[in-house]
């Protein structure tokens, strides 16, 4: 029988994540605190067995009902902590190192990093695309100066901006 924990502490850390359980361990003696997989694939869990060697013969025995591995493998959990108290501490720690969903967690920092160059780039494509629309425009004015005519008959279809000019 899993003893499952109750409280203020635990209370606030079910409103950060419902999801999140807070039960005794019997190995660890102290409370742990799990979360289920998004996405389960059994092959990449250890089973909960137990290899014993008896001669030249290695056999697999089963673990006891409320070992670690055996829980979080038969509910489909990984452990995110253990903790001895349970009090407003375990929810800041929780949410310290919470890389998922904390925006100052490494995942939330990267994402903003990213959005930043996308930014920045953006803003060099348009600034090096208005600085070849205006180098150009000054060029056509500057023909227009050049003709004694005042310009007339300069198409800029055929104008190629020099970047020597800039």
């Amino acid at each position: 029988m899993i003893k499952l924990a109750q409280g203020s502490g635990v209370a606030a850390l079910k409103r950060y994540d419902p999801t999140l359980r807070v039960r005794w361990s019997f190995e660890k003696k102290a409370w742990a605190v799990d979360a289920p997989y998004k996405k389960f694939d059994a092959q990449f869990l250890p089973a909960p067995v137990r290899y014993v060697q008896s001669g030249t013969i290695v056999e697999e025995k089963l673990l006891p009902e409320l070992s670690e591995r055996r829980i979080l493998y038969r509910d489909k959990r990984y452990l995110v902590c253990a903790t001895k108290v349970l009090d407003r501490r375990l929810l800041y720690a929780v949410v310290a190192h919470d890389t998922h969903r904390n925006k100052r967690g490494a995942v939330g920092t990267f994402e903003d990093l990213r959005k930043e160059e996308k930014e920045q780039e953006s803003r060099e494509a348009a600034r090096r695309k208005d600085e070849r629309v205006y180098g150009a425009w000054d060029y056509y004015r500057y023909l227009n100066r050049k003709h004694e005519d005042g310009g007339a008959g300069i198409s800029t279809k055929g104008i190629k901006w020099d970047e020597s000019r800039s």
